[in-house]
Parts: structure tokens; C-alpha cells; sequence
């Protein structure tokens, strides 16, 4: 540690102070006389750890978790329509929704001729009534 750093090895040996000697914030728990009254952390580095463990990686997982819905959403638009060789494909959304796509999670959206198309990342498709059945229809942005 830096000289600066006060942290209190021996708690009857602190010179007085306004400000009683406090615990850091973060997980080290380690006591430390503070310079100031709104003084939480040792140092910056203790704050940035204490910062990226309680705010940064929990936004992180769900942003990852949110990504892999959209990878998974465009890498069953991308098997379907591989396997029509690169042309669009028209199927029961029932058998699509069984694959695993998630409608509720999408790149975005755009009307063209009175048709609302909604994309994934590499692909678009559209949900339409034939009779009393939903279909899809999937092709390439």
C-alpha cells in the first residue's frame, strides 16, 4: 500500500481526528482514517473494484444474456433459410417458435408496402395469416 493510503493496522495508535476511522466499503473491509468526511474507499482502486462488482458486472450479465437471445433469435432465421439455399422461406411459426426464436426481442422494425417486417441481426422476417394459420416468412436483410 502507498503511504497515503491510511489504512490502520493498529487502531489505538491513530492520531485524533474530526473524522472517526471508518471500513472500507468495498469487500477488503479493511479500517482506514478517512481524509475527508464523504471519504468511503481506501483509494480509487478500491472504489473502481467496489464499482465494477456491484453496478458494472451485473449490467453486463444481463446485457450478455439479452445478446445471446438475439444470436440465438438470428442463427435460427439464418438455418432456415440456409437450408432454402439463401432464398425466403415461408413456415409455420408454430415450428419456428418451437426452434427456440423469441419474438419478443428484436433489432428493430420497418413497414414497407403495408408489411411490418422485424430484423435480427443478418435477417428479417414478417408473420402473416394464411387461412387460421400464422406463418413466417424469413429472408436476408
Amino acid at each position: 500500500m502507498k503511504e497515503n493510503d491510511f489504512v490502520l493496522n493498529n487502531l489505538e495508535n491513530v492520531d485524533p481526528s474530526p473524522i472517526a476511522p471508518r471500513v472500507c466499503r468495498c469487500d477488503c473491509k479493511l479500517p482506514f482514517q478517512p481524509r475527508r468526511s464523504d471519504h468511503e474507499y481506501i483509494n480509487k482502486k478500491h472504489g473502481d473494484k467496489d464499482y465494477y462488482e456491484k453496478v458494472t458486472k451485473p449490467k453486463r450479465k444481463v446485457r450478455n444474456e439479452i445478446e445471446k437471445i438475439h444470436r440465438k433469435n438470428d442463427s435460427i432465421c439464418r438455418k432456415y433459410v440456409q437450408a432454402n439455399n439463401g432464398n425466403p422461406v415461408v413456415r409455420n411459426w408454430e415450428s419456428i417458435e418451437a426452434d427456440g426464436l423469441n419474438h419478443n426481442y428484436i433489432q428493430g422494425t420497418i413497414e414497407e408496402s403495408e408489411v411490418k417486417w422485424v430484423f435480427t441481426y443478418n435477417y428479417m422476417y414478417t408473420l402473416f395469416k394464411e387461412g387460421e394459420i400464422i406463418k413466417i416468412k424469413i429472408k436476408k436483410r
